[in-house]
């Protein structure tokens, strides 16, 4: 999980910058904020005017402003944290999946918890990484 958990940081990080350098004025890159209501660049009607686009184009780029994008990355950060810390707890109380000296029936019932709180995890992190499977560095055995 460790390679497919760098490859999220990674297009986190991608995402956050292209985030932060589509602000045009306003709050610095280090302090977004969402833009105000009516902003142009989250005015449908007015890139319709301009000729940028259908109104169902413009109110899909509206969608995904760049405070928009920010909090999902916030979001698939606070994900890829809870699966380091689920990860780690399940590690240093139980030590590595699976044990050697019990078999997977004999667990006991907070093992079982553990190790089901790290694979659930794991999943949603599978799941938020397919959006990327067009980057060249995605691997296909991370789908879900």
């Amino acid at each position: 999980m460790n390679e497919l958990a760098a490859f999220m940081t990674a297009r986190l990080d991608e995402d956050e910058a292209t985030a932060k350098a589509a602000y045009c004025e306003g709050p610095t890159p280090q302090q977004p904020t969402a833009p105000p209501v009516g902003a142009w660049w989250t005015t449908p009607q007015l890139m319709t005017a301009l000729g940028l686009g259908t109104y169902l184009d413009a109110r899909h780029i509206a969608l995904h402003d760049p405070a928009r994008v920010l909090r999902d990355v916030e979001a698939d950060r606070k994900i890829l944290a809870a699966l380091k810390r689920a990860e780690e707890y399940s590690d240093h109380v139980f030590g590595p999946v699976p044990p050697d000296d019990i078999a997977p029936g004999e667990w006991p019932g907070e093992r079982i918890r553990a190790a089901a709180q790290v694979l659930a995890l794991e999943q949603v992190v599978k799941i938020r990484a397919e959006r990327f499977d067009g980057h060249p560095d995605y691997r296909q055995e991370w789908k879900p």
